[in-house]
């Protein structure tokens, strides 16, 4: 699988967190320049081509998307399932839930 498009995408969020880095540092009190610094660094570029690589491994796409253990959490509406989910990991096994899942 080809990960041209994907990776041209999250240099355009990176792009647009980057305009606003230092008001979001500002708002969570940590060093803007720091932050930069990170953003900018090898290490962190290497992280993000070997997570994107993991994640295209995966068969994941869009934003966000949760991998937690072998179960996917697609968008911000599904935050409060996979949020359950970590309280509960079997409830997928249930019931209900295997009713309709098949």
């Amino acid at each position: 699988m080809k990960t041209a498009g994907l990776v041209d995408e999250y240099r355009l969020a990176w792009r647009n967190i980057a305009q606003h880095l230092e008001e979001c540092c500002a708002a969570l009190g940590l060093d803007a320049a720091k932050a930069a610094a990170l953003v900018d660094a090898a290490e962190t570029k290497a992280k993000l081509r070997a997570n994107t690589d993991a994640a295209v491994e995966a068969g994941l796409f869009g934003v966000p998307t949760l991998q937690i253990g072998k179960e996917l959490f697609w968008g911000a509406d599904a935050l409060p399932m996979a949020r359950a989910y970590l309280d509960d990991p079997g409830m997928f096994e249930s019931g209900e839930m295997l009713r309709v899942a098949t």
